[in-house]
């Protein structure tokens, strides 16, 4: 139940209610289309239906950014493996972006993967702290092998800067998470 304020009008908490249930409710639709995802991944359907892969075949037909698409088949891959995270997620402790960092880091560290440990960090923190986290564990997990990741981040960046025809710039390009801090400051 949400707390009602003094100040605040019962319309504003019946609203945040409302909002934190259907929350829920998408995450666990987003969850069964997880399945539904890795289900399509593992068979040939897709590949007959003329996609590069399965969430190519995803991204187009359920109007989903690539990310978006690649999240579900993550998810629905290792759901099985993740039973307290995703009985956690149904239960409402956590939401299905909170999933999304479990699966991609369960993926990232293989066997090494504590899921009670993150599961804990996980109910304390927002998925996007929560995703600076898992990046701290795999860092301690294998320095190295995230560093190499780190550095082909460095490798991969551009930018590029072009003027339209009204002289508006135009910037376009992909920054490693340094450049990137350093352009947000």
């Amino acid at each position: 139940m949400i707390e009602l304020y003094p100040t605040t009008t019962p319309d504003g908490a019946l609203a945040a209610e409302e909002l934190v249930d259907l929350q829920h409710q998408i995450s666990l639709l987003q969850l069964k289309s997880a399945a539904c995802a890795a289900r399509l991944a593992k068979s040939d359907y897709w590949d007959y239906a003329g996609s590069n892969s399965a969430i190519d075949w995803i991204r187009f037909n359920c109007h989903l950014t690539d990310k978006a698409a690649g999240d579900l088949v993550a998810v629905g891959r290792t759901s099985e493996s993740l039973p307290e995270s995703t009985q956690a997620m149904e239960a409402g402790e956590i939401g299905y972006s909170h999933l999304v960092v479990m699966a991609r880091t369960a993926e990232a560290t293989g066997k090494a993967f504590d899921e009670t440990k993150l599961l804990k960090l996980a109910r304390e923190h927002t998925p996007g702290m929560f995703y600076f986290k898992c990046q701290h564990y795999r860092h301690s997990l294998d320095a190295k092998g995230y560093a190499r990741e780190q550095a082909d981040l460095v490798e991969n960046r551009h930018l590029s800067l072009s003027a339209a025809e009204d002289g508006c710039l135009l910037i376009n390009g992909v920054l490693d998470p340094v450049g990137g801090a350093a352009v947000r400051t």
